[in-house]
């Protein structure tokens, strides 16, 4: 606690009414009637005489609570005792009750105590319980307080805003008045000009947001606009620029924005919390970039197939039915299919290996006769059979070899490795 702030506990004579203090915003320093003789809401009243000998006791330990609950809200360095009532200084230093005291959440002080004595008075028709002995326990900052005379005094303290009137339109140019705020008062005047500055902006206009005063024409100081902090309200619950200011930090932008508008004596709008956002991390994105990039090309391919997916296996053919062949034939075809499947390799078409699947369930149909006495000459049927599947042979590896080539081609001019991309150069505008 400042050197200034140090606790004392003045009676003051008969006769001297407590000096008007004014709100220390640097201290989080508020003052006000703690109570007084006044009849409460509950038609009870406090006794000079008794509040100045539970002083004795609470003056050591000086308990400053929030709304009579289990909250350490701070502390009641000042206590001065008048002929009408007991007005204390209290210093905030629980940062949330103080938002809440500069945005006028808390309007003023309430005490808790324990009854020791009293009796019944007649005030103005009415029957009141006066309390002649009780023990102070603490002090709590309320919103509405059941003593009428214990609300803030809050006198404003020198504020760097000129204001400007309330019905005063409200423009501000991020070229010409954020470079006139800086020409003026540097990085202390900016941080004045906006609700968020990030600790390292120093004059970078990407460091600030809500801007809620600016240089008026022929002005020395910064103008504060009622409508500028609307609208910086309004950023904060999600609009525009208030989605720069970080999470962490929106809690004391908003304590801000609520003791500047109580400088214009208005209630600042009901702050929402921003919805937690989701998060991805490189490879996160990159997943989810690859799987829109997969169903983009999933509609253009032929068939609807992924890029890379390759073609589901087509259903195997009928078996033919069974060749009665000859055994001379038959060698003959097994000899070519044999050196049909020396020739493929990982690298051949599917054409190739499909050709030589048929061949094999040819063979596996066939039922081969018994060599007769006498070979008899092949039948037309089987010669013109052998001749196609020859000729498709002969095509086959004359398109393997040439697939072969081009291969070997790409290769050498891309030093060894072929040239491959993923999606081929696809970008999106």
């Amino acid at each position: 606690m400042p050197d200034d702030a140090r606790a004392k506990t003045t009676m003051l004579k008969p006769g001297k009414r407590f000096f008007p203090f004014v709100r220390d915003d640097a201290q989080h320093m508020v003052f006000g009637p703690a109570t007084s003789e006044a009849v409460d809401s509950f038609g009870t009243s406090f006794a000079l005489d008794a509040t100045r000998e539970a002083l004795a006791e609470y003056e050591q330990w000086r308990t400053l609570r929030a709304m009579h609950d289990n909250i350490a809200a701070g502390t009641v360095p000042v206590l001065e005792l008048d002929d009408v009532a007991l007005n204390v200084g209290a210093c905030v230093v629980d940062v949330n009750q103080w938002a809440k005291v500069t945005s006028g959440t808390y309007r003023g002080f309430s005490i808790g105590f324990d009854p020791l004595d009293g009796r019944y008075e007649m005030r103005l028709g009415t029957e009141v319980f006066v309390f002649t002995k009780y023990r102070l326990i603490e002090i709590s900052l309320v919103d509405r307080p059941s003593n009428p005379d214990c609300t803030f005094t809050l006198y404003r303290a020198a504020s760097p805003y000129q204001l400007a009137p309330k019905e005063a339109g409200w423009t501000f140019d991020w070229k010409s008045d954020f470079e006139a705020i800086r020409a003026k008062g540097g990085p202390e005047m900016l941080a004045q000009a906006f609700a968020w500055c990030s600790p390292d902006a120093a004059e970078d206009p990407a460091g600030y947001a809500l801007p809620v005063a600016r240089l008026e024409a022929g002005g020395e100081g910064l103008t504060l606009n009622l409508y500028a902090l609307k609208a910086a309200a309004a950023g904060l619950n999600g609009a525009r620029d208030g989605l720069a200011v970080p999470e962490p930090d929106r809690e004391a932008v908003q304590a801000r924005l609520a003791a500047l508008f109580a400088l214009y004596d208005e209630t600042p709008p009901a702050f929402t919390r921003r919805a937690q956002e989701d998060t991805m991390d490189e490879k996160q994105i990159d997943a989810a970039v690859e799987k829109g990039l997969v169903a983009f090309f999933k509609r253009l391919l032929p068939g609807g197939k992924e890029p890379g997916e390759q073609k589901p296996p087509e259903k195997p053919a009928a078996p033919p039915a069974k060749v009665r062949m000859a055994k001379a034939d038959h060698e003959r075809l097994t000899a070519t299919a044999e050196a049909l499947k020396a020739g493929i390799t990982a690298e051949s078409p599917a054409q190739v290996r499909a050709a030589a699947d048929a061949v094999d369930a040819l063979l596996a149909a066939a039922e081969v006769e018994a060599p007769a006495p006498a070979a008899p000459p092949a039948s037309t049927e089987t010669e013109r059979r052998l001749q196609a599947l020859e000729e498709e042979n002969t095509a086959l590896k004359s398109g393997l070899d040439q697939a072969l080539a081009a291969r070997k081609s790409q290769e050498t001019v891309e030093g060894g490795k072929p040239f491959t991309s993923r999606y081929n150069g696809a970008f999106f505008h």
